[in-house]
């Protein structure tokens, strides 16, 4: 009967041993967890600068202002994600994480044809009645949305980023004046110029997509509004 006695105090005391390695073990793995967090969010912060700063110098060597934005997206299991943006106006910078259809709006007009242009569109600032009709019947959506929009495009420029001939992503360009025709040729010039840039940058995002779009929420009603107009973030 001791022996028994003496043998169940050892397996409590093993027991209590094992309860307290576990529960230092759960607050390492904590630890570990919280600075793989920390890391994920210093990776996303660079890459948005990194990509930020290439948008940046692209947009002042065109000379676009505070009525432009400049957009980068890649594509991936037929869907389109924003990777970067930038905009001299911070109204129009705000990006969301964001997942778009591959088949509605200017992007998957330029990725079906590989570039794309609209110049009709009155601004809403101007002709807001001529401006709501013709994005009704261009991109299929309802007032409702786009009146609740951030940035009221009306002129886009759009082309399809390559890699070794395959489209790989989009990059959009957007004013809220009917200004980008001036912009057009020289637009075209240094998209040629840096497409290789832009093809890196997209593929490097599509590689750490699983980092950089951790959170991929389209539920409130003007993301609803972003996919009819294929991706532009409002």
């Amino acid at each position: 009967m001791r022996q028994a006695h003496i043998d169940k105090n050892e397996l409590l005391s093993k027991n209590q041993l094992l309860l307290s390695e576990k529960a230092n073990l759960d607050q390492e793995k904590r630890g570990l967890l919280e600075d793989i967090d920390a890391l994920k969010g210093d990776f996303r912060l660079l890459n948005e600068n990194y990509i930020e700063s290439h948008l940046k110098f692209l947009s002042d060597k065109i000379g676009f202002g505070k009525n432009h934005r400049i957009s980068v997206y890649f594509e991936n299991d037929d869907s389109f994600y924003i990777l970067g943006r930038f905009s001299s106006n911070p109204k129009y910078k705000k990006k969301h994480t964001i997942k778009f259809a591959i088949n509605k709006g200017a992007l998957s007009k330029t990725w079906e044809s590989g570039s794309f242009c609209d110049f009709k569109c009155k601004s809403f600032k101007n002709a807001e009645k001529t401006y709501l009709k013709h994005q009704k019947q261009y991109y299929c959506f309802n007032e409702d949305k786009i009146r609740k929009s951030n940035m009221k495009s009306c002129s886009f420029i759009g082309y399809a980023i390559q890699d070794s001939g395959t489209p790989i992503g989009v990059i959009l360009f957007e004013s809220v004046e009917q200004d980008l025709s001036d912009f057009n040729n020289l637009i075209k010039e240094i998209f040629l110029e840096y497409e290789v840039i832009l093809s890196k940058i997209v593929r490097s995002g599509k590689h750490y997509s699983h980092i950089i779009h951790y959170d991929n929420n389209v539920d409130n009603p003007e993301n609803e509004f972003l996919q009819k107009m294929g991706g532009k973030n409002v």
